[in-house]
């Protein structure tokens, strides 16, 4: 992991894992009234003692007051950097579970896939305003520190967002119109 500040917020961070070492894009969102929320995150890296591990994590609720959560494991997630746009996709070998996103690199628009066989839909993410870093300059600048604490990375690349969510979760309709937004973490690792 490099602390260039100017380091485009959605390049890969790890090239190799240990014991310690994660990269995490985090996405929320919550209803206009907050009776409805989100939260997502993919993740490479140790999770749960697993080095190396490729995870998507969701957790929503209703407005009635039903939760769900689904923590999904899968064999490869793979970052792609374009010109204009970073995706990176988690999925399995054969086929059935895929959780992706794709961000333009001007930080306009950030779209969250999930096709699985107990979630499908999408979450959509339009920034209000700039990218920060965590001392709160706005990216790009040379003077930002992408350190949020030692060993721990931050950039939030959607601050504050408007927020579209239409998800069929095991049969039932989640949809949400709101505010939401977009972080990333990584942690270097201390171990071998």
């Amino acid at each position: 992991m490099g602390a260039d500040p100017l380091t485009h917020f959605d390049s890969p961070m790890v090239n190799v894992f240990n014991s310690t070492v994660s990269e995490n894009w985090s996405f929320d969102a919550a209803s206009i009234n907050g009776k409805a929320s989100i939260v997502l995150y993919l993740t490479r890296g140790t999770v749960a003692t697993v080095v190396g591990a490729q995870r998507g994590l969701i957790s929503v609720s209703w407005a009635n007051g039903t939760r769900y959560m689904e923590n999904v494991f899968v064999d490869t997630s793979t970052l792609t950097t374009c010109p204009k746009t970073t995706s990176g996709l988690w999925a399995t070998k054969a086929g059935d579970i895929s959780w992706g996103f794709t961000a333009s690199n001007d930080f306009k628009q950030s779209v969250v896939t999930i096709k699985s066989p107990t979630i499908n839909g999408t979450f959509k993410l339009k920034p209000r305003g700039p990218s920060i870093y965590p001392g709160g300059l706005v990216y790009p600048d040379p003077r930002a520190s992408v350190l949020f604490a030692p060993e721990m990375y931050w950039q939030e690349q959607f601050p504050v967002s408007d927020a579209e969510v239409h998800l069929d979760i095991r049969g039932t309709p989640f949809t949400l119109h709101g505010v939401g937004g977009r972080t990333r973490t990584g942690t270097p690792g201390l171990g071998p």
